[in-house]
Formats: structure tokens, C-alpha cells, sequence
């Protein structure tokens, strides 16, 4: 919107025009600047807006009390092993308790060590002919 000066023009109306001129362009600064302060605005309310939901999506961690967790670990471990043993003691009391099998009359072509009168293992299971004795639901239960 800026004239050129010309020689049919006249030096006041110049100065007019590159008086509007100017007030335009500072008016759209003026504007420019009060978009960019209303950008930066929106830009800081985003930025904290962000920080709080990553802050909300990353909880602390909870502390973990090692001494306890080592109390309770150990506790654990005294159960299982107090189960164990009674195991062992309760099985191998009912074995004695039971004696020895009596086979004869069974067919003892392919009869599997898990099967009564079976033989094939050393060691298990503990309880011998009395364990094989219970039904092979009561076994895979308590197995």
C-alpha cells in the first residue's frame, strides 16, 4: 500500500501515506505479538498439561522392605519344608504300617512301577505298595 513518489504528487500527501503505512504495520505487529503471547500461553498451559499427566502415568515405585521380604521368604520356605517332612513321616509310618504286598496271583507281565506289585524304581513312590494301593485320582491329587 506504500506510493512511490512522483513528480505530480504532492510531499504532504507522502507523508500521509507513509504515515498510514507505518500505523498499519503497527498495528499488525501489534497484533502479531498479542497472537504470539496468546500462543506461548496456550503452548505453557500444554507443556504443564503434559508434565502432569506424565507425572500421574509414572507412580512412585513402592518401597520394598528387604528385611521383611526376607522374613516372609524364609517362613515360606520353614512351611513347605514342615510339610515335606510330615509327608515322609506320615508315608513311611503307613508303609510299615501296611507291610508287605502280597502278589501273588497277579500277572506280572507289563505292570508299570506306578501300578500295585509293579516294580521298576528305586525310590519312588515312598509310601511302596501301600501308595500304589490308593485309587489314581487320590494319587494325582495329592501328587
Amino acid at each position: 500500500d506504500v506510493r512511490m513518489w512522483s513528480p505530480d504528487s504532492d510531499g504532504s500527501e507522502m507523508r500521509l501515506d507513509r504515515k498510514s503505512t507505518i500505523e498499519e504495520l503497527q498495528d499488525k505487529l501489534h497484533f502479531a505479538l498479542t497472537e504470539l503471547d496468546e500462543t506461548k500461553g496456550a503452548l505453557d498451559v500444554a507443556q504443564k498439561r503434559v508434565s502432569e499427566l506424565e507425572s500421574n502415568a509414572n507412580p512412585p515405585e513402592p518401597s520394598v522392605d528387604v528385611r521383611m521380604e526376607i522374613v516372609k521368604s524364609t517362613l515360606a520356605f520353614l512351611l513347605v519344608l514342615a510339610a515335606e517332612i510330615t509327608y515322609f513321616v506320615v508315608i513311611l509310618q503307613e508303609k510299615a504300617a501296611f507291610g508287605d504286598a502280597d502278589c501273588t496271583g497277579v500277572q506280572m507281565i507289563a505292570r508299570r512301577s506306578c501300578e500295585f506289585c509293579g516294580s521298576g524304581t528305586l525310590v519312588m513312590p515312598v509310601g511302596g505298595d501301600y501308595e500304589k494301593n490308593w485309587s489314581d485320582l487320590a494319587r494325582s491329587i495329592f501328587y
